[in-house]
């Protein structure tokens, strides 16, 4: 039987959303902290956490998605903007 692992206070608050990226290295995640995190599949450790003014998780129903190539994670804020990050340098890229 396969060993399940579980990765524990990734965020100081409840996560909201979090995916695999394309390459399944890494989980991106969003939790109420208002913090992206970014956790290394195989080893477990947090490789980059993404904060910006803008980022405003409400309490329920924020999510995240990744782009095709890995690259990118967009996630929408309780102010009503989208932001799209660059998961190779965490800079922010766009707010629409």
């Amino acid at each position: 039987m396969k060993q399940m692992h579980c990765l524990e206070r990734v965020h100081q608050d409840k996560i909201e959303s979090c995916k695999l990226t394309p390459n399944g290295r890494s989980i991106v995640s969003i939790g109420r902290d208002c913090l992206i995190k970014i956790t290394d599949f195989y080893s477990y450790k947090t490789l980059a956490t993404i904060e910006h003014p803008y980022l405003v998780v409400p309490s329920a129903g924020c999510t995240l998605d990744i782009s095709s190539n890995g690259k990118y994670v967009a996630v929408g804020s309780s102010n009503g903007s989208i932001l799209i990050f660059n998961l190779t340098t965490f800079e922010l890229e766009e707010i629409y």
